[in-house]
């Protein structure tokens, strides 16, 4: 039984698998810190928005009240952010470009500068996000 073991450990003694040992060790350091940046651009995406973007879009989703096809009215949700409709047309079309908002189905007869607009579903999860 002693001579079993002794053979195994002359086995694991080889230079050829230290050196693999090593290298699969160095693989798996590489790996779990690959792992690591990618877990924190994913992170780091969370706060793809401004704050301006962010208030908009929080207020968005207070006037939905829950309903994605609730008809919201861009120039009244930034007055309630506290933001002026004239600076804003931007974050509003850059939360649209980020699938947050969509272009409701009216086309015409609305007297307001901004046509009404629906919240995504997505962009209700992401204006309950804590950033």
């Amino acid at each position: 039984m002693t001579e079993t073991f002794s053979r195994i450990l002359d086995f694991l003694e080889h230079p050829a698998l230290i050196g693999l040992g090593t290298v699969l060790a160095a693989l798996g350091l590489g790996a779990s810190g690959v792992w690591f940046v990618v877990r924190s651009i994913r992170r780091s995406r969370a706060s793809d928005l401004t704050r301006d973007e962010l208030r908009l879009l929080k207020e968005f989703n207070k006037n939905a009240g829950g309903n994605p096809r609730a008809y919201l009215d861009p120039v009244v949700t930034a007055q309630q952010a506290g933001l002026d409709i004239d600076s804003c047309t931007s974050e509003i079309q850059r939360l649209k470009d980020l699938d947050y908002l969509e272009n409701t189905n009216i086309k015409a007869g609305v007297l307001s500068k901004q046509l009404p607009v629906w919240i995504t579903t997505r962009g209700m999860r992401r204006a309950e996000q804590k950033r």
